[in-house]
């Protein structure tokens, strides 16, 4: 077969080409095999969680001091109950706070209870106070977060109810998981019950988070 005649530029722009599809052919073929090694290499695991990892702080650390307000407009700070253990919630009013308000309330009455204050930081507004009041029967003290939910953020408890168990100098005991991963139920009621009491769990106590039922 006779090659046609090209003069020199053309040959040179055929040369060019040459190398191009050549490089492409390379970084592609390169490419596919590092896809595939990729693929055949095991996958990096997910670290285990910390079992002393309690949100954004660790089980023995100071819980952060704050001062919020009750309904009444009286400053209240988380270091006046220093002495005793403190039940420290997050709640919005839902059903499931309710349920978690009216264990803590029953839970002061009990029998072998160490000095212990259940203290609360409601998300709801304030005209909603007596009437979560009256559903509960709650008598200790509720205070207001900020418009911006300042100590909610820091403890990391805008999703609620979240517990947190404190001791006579304020460190971290105990603090259920964000509801979003584990539901309060039975298991934070025993928890807290252990760490409050001198005692085991108390017999004929209503679990924590469980919604009451009601009639009609």
């Amino acid at each position: 077969m006779r090659i046609p005649r090209l003069n020199g530029n053309t040959w040179v722009g055929l040369i060019v080409l040459a190398v191009l599809f050549a490089t492409v052919g390379e970084q592609t073929l390169r490419s596919h095999s590092a896809t595939a090694t990729d693929m055949l290499k095991p996958r990096p695991q997910p670290e285990e969680p910390d079992a002393k990892f309690a949100g954004p702080f660790k089980i023995g650390q100071v819980a952060p001091d704050f001062t919020l307000k009750d309904a009444k407009g009286h400053p209240v700070s988380l270091h006046q109950f220093h002495g005793k253990r403190v039940l420290l919630n997050f709640f919005c009013g839902c059903s499931f706070c309710q349920a978690v308000a009216v264990d803590w309330q029953r839970l002061l009455k009990e029998p072998g209870l160490r000095p212990t204050v259940v203290l609360a930081v409601a998300h709801y507004s304030l005209e909603h106070d007596r009437e979560f009041r009256k559903e509960t029967g709650a008598t200790f003290p509720i205070l207001f977060d900020t418009e911006h939910r300042d100590v909610s953020t820091r403890y990391d408890s805008r999703i609620c109810p979240r517990v947190w168990v404190l001791d006579e100098q304020g460190r971290i005991l105990y603090t259920n998981p964000s509801p979003i991963q584990a539901p309060p139920g039975p298991e934070m009621s025993y928890q807290v019950r252990k760490l409050v009491t001198r005692g085991t769990t108390m017999p004929g106590a209503v679990h924590a988070g469980v919604p009451r039922s009601t009639s009609g």
